[in-house]
């Protein structure tokens, strides 16, 4: 029982029976010159309508990273440094529903994927950009010089060594020398026994 004849104010002159959907219902004798209104509530049976998308998004990120290398034993550091950025582009599919409207299916698709193509051009941006600062850092690990110690060895001065000269001359000498000076102490005893004589 929704059905009611308004006057042209809106007042409610009368309620009528249902069924003016089907064939309509009789409102009685109208005097010329009369506005009335009737008002009526329908209830339509509408099954819910499910809007399906799938979309594709490509996205390219930049991203820096820094690393830290460890040098090996006998290198001039112990640690580098070294910072570097990457680029990477990635791509990603979803697929939304909707039962508001094809567009907000669509619209809802592309967001999801341009969220998870964005995530993962992120991440692959950041693994591009640390492995070129970890080599980075890595090329800067530097031996440290060799100590190279020099031992200089003076070879021993050559010494003249000479031998005893034993020839002939020698002998004579000795033998000379020998004769004079036994005539010599020869002679002193000699005269020392004429003087006590």
């Amino acid at each position: 029982g929704t059905t009611q004849l308004l006057n042209s104010s809106g007042a409610v002159i009368s309620a009528l029976p249902d069924g003016i959907t089907q064939g309509g219902i009789n409102i009685g004798n109208l005097p010329g010159s009369t506005t009335e209104f009737v008002n009526f509530q329908v209830k339509v049976s509408c099954p819910p309508v499910t809007y399906t998308a799938t979309e594709t998004a490509s996205v390219t990120a930049n991203a820096t990273a820094n690393a830290t290398a460890q040098c090996t034993a006998g290198d001039v550091s112990a640690t580098t440094s070294a910072s570097a950025s990457g680029s990477a582009t990635a791509s990603a599919t979803e697929t939304a529903t909707s039962t508001i409207s094809q567009a907000d299916a669509n619209q809802q698709a592309l967001s999801a994927a341009q969220t998870a193509a964005g995530s993962a051009a992120q991440s692959q941006a950041y693994k591009v950009a640390y492995a070129s600062a970890y080599a980075a850092a890595e090329a800067k690990c530097v031996k440290a010089p060799a100590v190279v110690t020099t031992t200089t060895s003076t070879p021993p001065s050559a010494k003249t060594t000479q031998l005893v000269n034993t020839g002939p001359g020698d002998v004579f000498a000795i033998f000379g020398g020998s004769a004079i000076a036994g005539t010599l102490i020869y002679n002193l005893v000699l005269r020392r026994k004429a003087i006590r004589r």
